[in-house]
């Protein structure tokens, strides 16, 4: 499997662009373009994140609570918008959750860890 596609696949993407049916024959320099393009291939088929989405990983487990807390009732809108609201009353100082400081988020993780394990106890927050 290359460049997620099988050996075909990669057998005939490479006829198609060099008009060869194997690595080996290609020369250096054809080589290095061809491992550009497959790499230009690979990140696009990578996913890409939402307008606004949290990719960092500590934003995104306090999330993952705010939407257990919504699931199991004890919040009762599951928005982004509400859980800003959450955060910012909890630490005054950002303007919004994206400018909390480092220090800030883990306070905040395990505030709604503690919160959700009041309202259900036997609930899994390790993760």
């Amino acid at each position: 499997m290359k460049a997620g596609m099988s050996e075909d696949q990669y057998k005939d993407w490479l006829l198609a662009h060099f008009g060869v049916r194997s690595a080996a024959e290609l020369s250096a320099k054809q080589r290095r373009e061809a491992h550009a393009r497959r790499h230009k291939l690979l990140d696009l088929m990578k996913p890409q994140a939402a307008p606004g989405a949290w990719n960092e990983p500590q934003p995104r487990k306090l999330s993952a609570l705010w939407a257990q807390l919504a699931a199991c009732g004890a919040v009762g809108v599951n928005t982004p918008t509400a859980l800003e609201s959450w955060a910012t009353g909890r630490i005054p100082t950002p303007a919004a959750l994206r400018f909390a400081r480092a220090g800030q988020l883990p306070y905040l993780i395990e505030a709604a860890k503690k919160w959700l394990l009041r309202v259900q106890p036997d609930a899994e927050v390790t993760a």
